[in-house]
């Protein structure tokens, strides 16, 4: 968005995609069926929590960055502090569920 590339699509996009990962991320903690698995153990709705908790700053940029507001150096490194802190969190999560999904017999 910032180098002008077609920034309204690219708002629009980014929007999308923070929210899918909002919505989905609360679906893992709490159950939806006919989207994931069941409400997790509270092992892993623990560890998911965490990720929510991260993923709230870089969230508040990007909805930031998707109403059009300039972005600033500031926020740009909350994105990158905090998203590398996401991502971790999440794939522990990941890893979790494979743990606790039994092996088919």
């Amino acid at each position: 968005m910032d180098a002008g590339v077609e920034p309204s699509a690219n708002r629009e996009n980014l929007s999308k995609t923070a929210n899918l990962f909002t919505l989905t991320l609360q679906a893992l903690i709490s159950g939806m069926p006919g989207m994931v698995m069941a409400e997790p153990n509270d092992e892993i709705r623990e560890k998911l929590l965490d990720v929510a908790q991260a993923w709230a700053g870089p969230k508040a940029v990007l909805d930031e960055a998707a109403a059009g507001a300039p972005i600033t150096d500031a926020q740009r490194q909350v994105m990158l502090n905090d998203m590398e802190r996401v991502l971790v969190l999440m794939n522990e999560a990941v890893g979790m569920y494979e743990e606790a999904i039994p092996e088919p017999e």
